[in-house]
């Protein structure tokens, strides 16, 4: 895939992404507004997460990606690049943990793309009366990954 196309789709992922930290700062100050903004956040986030993916998928391969499953956008990424991803998360992880392990288990890339593998969908249309697996608000996990993968990308462009 060519360059051009990497770097828009990293704005749009960027922009997706900043639109669920500005969301999730305002539920920081008060709790009250996740009932509010759950669903954009959660949704925003496991877009970016989706986009960046396609972006390092699009280095490897002609043909653009299609899906919206976390988990097997990160099974089409190559098993080097997965264990470069996966290192990083982990170390983010450990840092993360050193300052919040009061009230934080110790989570993987594995926990994350489980917990949100459909979030995309499934916190787009939350108000639809459906089945869904919608009650996994964006937590540090998906945060941390959608970081993983920003730097990720930002890197291979130089």
């Amino acid at each position: 895939m060519d360059k051009v196309y990497i770097e828009r789709a990293l704005m749009s992922a960027e922009g997706f992404g900043a639109a669920a930290k500005l969301l999730m700062e305002k539920t920081n100050k008060n709790a009250w507004y996740l009932g509010i903004y759950a669903p954009a956040i959660t949704a925003n986030l496991s877009f970016a997460c989706e986009i960046y993916m396609k972006q390092i998928i699009g280095f490897n391969e002609e043909k653009y990606t299609k899906g919206h499953y976390l988990r097997d956008l990160y099974r089409k990424i190559s098993p080097q690049e997965r264990e470069f991803i996966e290192g990083e998360f982990d170390e983010k992880v450990k840092s993360f943990l050193r300052k919040n392990s009061d009230w934080m288990e110790p989570f993987s890339i594995n926990n994350c793309l489980d917990d949100y593998n459909k979030a995309f969908e499934e916190w787009r249309y939350v108000y639809e009366p459906k089945e869904s697996n919608a009650y996994f608000v964006a937590g540090p996990s998906l945060e941390i990954l959608a970081c993983v993968l920003e730097e990720y990308i930002k890197d291979k462009l130089g």
